[in-house]
């Protein structure tokens, strides 16, 4: 939250009166040390009393708005300990501000999942992502086997529901066609492929405005480059 929240959370459900610039020089502070420390500390894992059957690597990239080099890069991610119910058991995370490149993000990630292997080799290692190619690199060598964040995909998905339904009298059956979709996606084993054919029929249509083809054309590329890495189904069952 920022510093205006807090002040009103503090004040609401604890009864404390503090100044924004209080919270504001407090933060500081704390990041002040944080930047001193921050390359030797590590998050130590909790000891669990349940067994681990699943670690979840994800990454994710986001564009900031900065003084001087205007949007940059920054990147986070997690590392999230499943137990044989699929039940989340314990969380790391870690962030980078943004770099030209990603060396300090993948260096600090890399030394807290091999931390989290030494206590659990025998757990699964699934990567989740967006696609983009450095991330998908660095989990084929990290990772059991992959997985694109469904949120992602279900975006692309959306797009090419006006495809489908471009009228504008359409809305309904663009959200009815969107839904059916995103549940074959995930509940089926070769809906990706499914999708994906029924989306290169899609471009057949000559009523298509240019913006619903280019949509459209996005994500066939997407998914034909992706393929191997929709099969939720799968991984679910096995899970």
């Amino acid at each position: 939250m920022h510093a205006a929240e807090v002040c009103a959370d503090l004040r609401e459900n604890h009864q404390r009166k503090v100044s924004r610039g209080t919270l504001q020089l407090l933060a500081e502070s704390v990041d002040g040390i944080t930047q001193l420390h921050e390359e030797n500390w590590h998050y130590e894992t909790s000891e669990l009393d349940c067994a681990i059957k699943t670690v979840v690597c994800s990454l994710e990239e986001v564009y900031l708005l900065t003084a001087h080099d205007r949007w940059r890069e920054a990147m986070g991610g997690t590392l999230s300990l499943y137990d044989v119910q699929v039940e989340r058991q314990h969380t790391v995370y870690i962030g980078a501000a943004p770099e030209y490149g990603k060396a300090t993000f993948f260096q600090r990630y890399q030394q807290e999942l091999d931390r989290i292997k030494a206590l659990y080799p025998k757990a699964c290692y699934l990567g989740i992502a967006d696609g983009a190619t450095s991330n998908g690199a660095f989990l084929n060598q990290q990772t059991d086997r992959q997985r694109v964040d469904y949120y992602h995909v279900t975006e692309y998905l959306a797009k090419a529901a006006y495809a489908a339904y471009p009228e504008k009298t359409g809305k309904p059956a663009r959200q009815q066609w969107l839904t059916a979709r995103c549940h074959q996606l995930k509940h089926d084993t070769a809906g990706a492929q499914a999708i994906l054919a029924e989306c290169r029929t899609l471009k057949r249509k000559r009523s298509l405005s240019e913006g619903a083809r280019t949509d459209l054309e996005a994500t066939i590329t997407y998914f034909a480059h992706q393929m191997d890495k929709l099969d939720y189904a799968t991984h679910t069952r096995e899970q």
